[in-house]
């Protein structure tokens, strides 16, 4: 567990998220929300890849190396490779959230968040409330790809431009441009 949402946003009060810059975003998130530990074990990112079918965001991994499992403001959490329980494994999910979309997309229904390809989505976390978050493949290079996350309650989906690290201090800042409230 990380940080509480009230400490993160006392912290991060007046604070412009957006002008923090992505290559700063990280160490801003280890200020507001220390990880709870100095060492997780090692991840081999080459064979997580493999299972998964492609590369990862280069701030996902860092994410996953410095704060290991937990929650992010008692809200949010991000799968992680080998993760004890299957709903947090990211190998899992990845393998069953892909499969969900081309169950919709085989059986004549939309597929969420007008994709084309549901491999143009990918599962990387959940919130408390039942959101799915995913990324957006918008590019080639995952470092390129855009967050966006589907309601569980409806059909919203909200895209928020930059990649987890940002919308990950987004979500602990309480940023007006994403539409994600654990409340």
């Amino acid at each position: 567990m990380f940080r509480s949402l009230a400490s993160a946003r006392g912290q991060l009060r007046g604070m412009s998220v957006w002008t923090v810059g992505s290559a700063n975003t990280l160490k801003v998130l280890r200020l507001v929300a220390p990880p709870e530990r100095r060492e997780w074990a090692a991840v081999d990112w080459a064979a997580v890849e493999r299972q998964v079918g492609l590369r990862l965001p280069a701030d996902y991994k860092e994410l996953v190396g410095v704060y290991g499992a937990g929650c992010f403001g008692e809200y949010l959490h991000l799968y992680q490779p080998c993760a004890a329980w299957r709903e947090l494994d990211l190998v899992h999910q990845v393998e069953q959230g892909l499969s969900s979309l081309r169950f919709l997309r085989d059986a004549g229904a939309l597929v969420p968040y007008r994709v084309e390809d549901p491999a143009d989505l990918v599962p990387f976390g959940r919130a408390e409330n039942g959101d799915e978050c995913y990324w957006r493949r918008t590019g080639v290079e995952p470092d390129e790809w855009t967050v966006v996350v589907g309601d569980a309650r409806g059909d919203r989906w909200t895209e928020f431009d930059g990649g987890l690290a940002e919308f990950v201090l987004g979500v602990l800042a309480a940023s007006s441009s994403i539409a994600f409230n654990p409340y």
